[in-house]
């Protein structure tokens, strides 16, 4: 029974990856509102969820993803941040992860920051991209186009 447990744990806590169901995330909004992404997305937008750090490298991301909102909505689509306590989020809806705990249900450690997760409305993941490399797979001014991506396919 403990090793079953113990592989359970893993699965919950791998990072996930094109093709699986993202894992849902509760918590915060920097107003101090309760949030549920599924509650407040599923069936209704295609989403970029964008963890991030509370450095130049996440402040960068997070101004980069706001400038990318309007053509998102273009798209059918959302970008929320998770996002560190007293972070500006630059008018995107966010979660913050006070303790790390919606940062792990992702399998992220803060060396994996900032990462990307692009849904579909149903929350079954298409593209990722974990960590800031040199070349990364998905950066913020990609993310319009995997939700029209995303918008074309699943019509």
């Amino acid at each position: 029974m403990a090793q079953s447990d113990t592989a359970h744990r893993e699965r919950i806590y791998a990072v996930p990856t094109r093709g699986q169901q993202a894992p849902e995330l509760v918590g915060e909004t920097p107003q101090g509102e309760r949030m549920s992404l599924r509650r407040s997305f599923y069936m209704r937008r295609n989403l970029a969820i964008l963890f991030v750090a509370d450095d130049d490298t996440g402040q960068r991301w997070l101004r980069e993803a706001a400038e990318q909102r309007t053509a998102a909505h273009g798209e059918v689509g959302e970008i929320v941040a998770i996002v560190p306590p007293g972070m500006e989020t630059h008018g995107l809806p966010a979660l913050v992860d006070a303790d790390g705990s919606l940062a792990a249900r992702y399998g992220l450690s803060p060396a994996d920051f900032p990462a990307v997760f692009v849904t579909d409305r149903y929350f079954t993941i298409f593209s990722t991209n974990t960590g800031d490399s040199a070349t990364p797979g998905l950066l913020p001014e990609d993310i319009p186009g995997w939700l029209e991506f995303i918008a074309a396919r699943c019509s």
